[in-house]
């Protein structure tokens, strides 16, 4: 039979299905057969062929080899190839990453890993991207988005955190220092401004109650022990997160006397603390010099600092 100028499903291929790109696929089942080989890309617009890569490329996704097992990753070859694993943000349209961990890669198991990112604001979408370190050479990004949402306010260090959602208030002023110089033979004054200072600095106050589980369930009856805890953890001259729920985040110190005022109830004070801007939240050298984050950003690598030499 003739159709449009061929001969209908003629040739070997005719009735393979059309190549295509789905996104979101969460599984793939194989059964009732013997199977050599199963390949999955996400470049569909590689031209047909039978011959399979043998090396992983970044589009690759799955490649399953039934030799004696269900592995379809690429973990052996990224142990062989890859040193250490960057996690790098950004905020969603700013373009502007910066890398907060480097996890070492020496085996396996190290590609298991959990990370906890202090630093994100309320109300704000963020690109994460997880990049491989080969020979001292960052490859692809690996990019997923996140949008971060929370209630009340945190105060936080590396390995500390604590978190209030009642009664929260907080008053802030943009501190750039100036002088009024008087004259005596002008009318109007002059207004000196020396140095670069120009930071945030505020009042914060909340009711802070141990909780059950994150769950609100108010423990209030021996809270006073979990507010002599952040009462040392506010005095102990150490660098701190302040986040609050409206996308405000500040790196800061905590000054003066932190006070606690009893006047509406015994069981529900309100704890009140003075801070002051001390670097950028959304830089990496600000974030590791006062040590919210390890990851060092003037050491190239983690062989530099003798992960992989046995230092």
């Amino acid at each position: 039979m003739v159709f449009c100028g061929g001969t209908f499903c003629g040739a070997m291929k005719t009735l393979d299905y059309t190549p295509s790109n789905v996104n979101n696929i969460q599984s793939i089942k194989v059964e009732n057969g013997i199977y050599d080989r199963l390949y999955i890309d996400t470049n569909v617009s590689k031209d047909y062929t039978t011959d399979i890569p043998e090396e992983w490329e970044y589009s690759t996704v799955f490649d399953a080899h039934f030799d004696g097992s269900l592995s379809a990753g690429n973990v052996n070859f990224m142990l062989n190839e890859v040193n250490s694993l960057l996690i790098k943000r950004e905020e969603d349209g700013t373009g502007k990453w910066i890398t907060l961990f480097e996890v070492p890669i020496t085996t396996e198991e190290d590609f298991a890993f959990v990370k906890l990112d202090k630093t994100v604001r309320a109300n704000t979408k963020y690109n994460y991207a997880l990049v491989p370190v080969v020979a001292g050479q960052e490859g692809e990004l690996n990019i997923s988005s996140i949008v971060c949402e929370f209630e009340g306010i945190f105060i936080m260090e590396k390995d500390v955190t604590y978190h209030a959602v009642a009664n929260i208030t907080m008053t802030m002023q943009r501190n750039r220092p100036t002088a009024v110089v008087n004259t005596i033979d002008r009318k109007y004054p002059y207004v000196v401004t020396n140095g670069n200072n120009n930071y945030m600095s505020g009042t914060t106050s909340a009711v802070f109650i141990k909780t059950v589980l994150d769950d609100y369930d108010w423990q209030w009856y021996d809270s006073y022990k979990y507010r002599d805890d952040l009462y040392d953890f506010l005095c102990n001259g150490k660098p701190k997160v302040l986040k609050h729920f409206d996308g405000r985040a500040y790196l800061v110190s905590i000054i003066d006397s932190p006070t606690q005022n009893e006047a509406t109830s015994n069981y529900f004070p309100v704890t009140t603390f003075n801070w002051v801007e001390i670097g950028d939240i959304e830089n990496t050298d600000d974030l590791y010099n006062n040590n919210i984050i390890d990851y060092n950003p003037r050491l190239a690598s983690a062989t530099e600092r003798g992960v992989y030499n046995g230092v």
